[in-house]
């Protein structure tokens, strides 16, 4: 009796539980983002995609609207490698470079508003190139793939 009495109280406390993930108040939102450099298309609830030209140049990106303070840059993707944006890199004096390498480097011009440059190189790589960037954290980010062609 006890056994059934104790599974009865861990069935409902497991139910209630489970019920109250999802509200619909855990909707993520964007982080909107003026660019300069590139024009840039939603794809998503959370993301962008935008086309560079192969010959390169500079890309600016400022967080703006609502959820602005939640712009700051967080993770960097070229090509496949990845280097995640920590509380370090965001305390350097500014402008302060994230990543580099030969494609070109990512800087973080501002705080406030929170702006991002790339600056790129000719894309000689043989294949078109792929930078993705992530901004922000948890219910309040953006995604932005940009895709650089090749020559």
């Amino acid at each position: 009796m006890k056994k059934t009495v104790l599974w009865i109280v861990s069935t409902i406390v497991s139910c209630f539980f489970m019920a109250s993930c999802g509200d619909e108040w855990e909707k993520y939102e964007r982080v909107e983002l003026e660019a300069d450099g590139v024009a840039l298309s939603p794809t998503g609830a959370t993301s962008y995609y935008g086309e560079l030209g192969a010959s390169g140049g500079e890309v600016t990106l400022t967080a703006k609207g609502k959820n602005r303070e939640n712009g700051f840059l967080s993770q960097v993707e070229v090509d496949g490698d990845v280097y995640e944006v920590t509380g370090v890199d965001l305390k350097q004096p500014l402008p302060y470079t994230v990543y580099e390498g030969e494609w070109g480097r990512i800087e973080i011009l501002s705080g406030n508003p929170h702006t991002t440059r790339m600056t790129l190189q000719k894309n000689e790589s043989g294949h078109s190139m792929k930078y993705r960037l992530k901004f922000g954290g948890g219910y309040w980010t953006s995604d932005v793939m940009l895709v650089q062609p090749r020559p």
